[in-house]
């Protein structure tokens, strides 16, 4: 099933390292769209096969968190799983394999949640079916057909947890919580910069 991977953007310069986190891990069809403001006059430094440019019409970052771009997204994705990648996160080396035990193993489910680590590896959120409030945007993944006209609030806290909420008050049981860490959080901030 084909990989849908959102990453809201203004910090060009991340990109390059987080599509070689993908690349490197991820083995079957993926897409990479990228969203930016569409007045950013920022050239982006490489284009990839796998990436597809969407540019918003609304400011996203400093208001709305990048809800914009996510949502813009989500408009012209049609089929397979949408994950949410933020634009200082990679994905973790063992993505690939909790990505393939989710596939193979629970047919039946519409998404799956995993762990995101700090970069040193240490577990930040372990998302837990009743801890709703512990999620962060990259510990989930969930079809397409089931997000539907679902979108990301236009708000700048709390949107990625919001957003769950609304698929799980739907499918709560068909949500699989997986127990591999998928994405390294804040990795490509300073240290000084990665939030708790």
């Amino acid at each position: 099933m084909k990989l849908n991977i959102v990453t809201p953007t203004s910090r060009f310069d991340f990109l390059e390292t987080i599509y070689h986190s993908i690349k490197s891990t991820f083995k079957d069809e993926w897409k990479w769209y990228i969203s930016i403001d569409k007045d950013n006059k920022n050239v982006l430094p490489i284009l990839y096969p796998e990436m597809i440019i969407l540019k918003s019409e609304n400011k996203m970052f400093g208001r709305d968190g990048g809800s914009t771009g996510r949502n813009a997204a989500i408009d012209v994705i049609r089929d397979g799983l949408v994950m949410f990648l933020d634009d200082d996160t990679i994905m973790h080396p063992n993505f690939y394999k909790t990505y393939t035990n989710f596939i193979n193993l629970y047919p039946w489910a519409v998404g799956f949640t995993m762990i995101t680590a700090f970069p040193n590896n240490i577990p930040r959120i372990i998302p837990h079916p009743y801890a709703l409030n512990q999620l962060y945007t990259s510990c989930y993944i969930f079809k397409r057909d089931v997000i539907g006209d679902t979108r990301w609030d236009l708000s700048p806290c709390l949107n990625d947890v919001n957003f769950y909420n609304k698929i799980w008050s739907q499918y709560a049981q068909y949500i699989v919580h997986m127990t591999e860490i998928g994405a390294f959080y804040n990795y490509l901030r300073p240290p000084n910069e990665v939030m708790s």
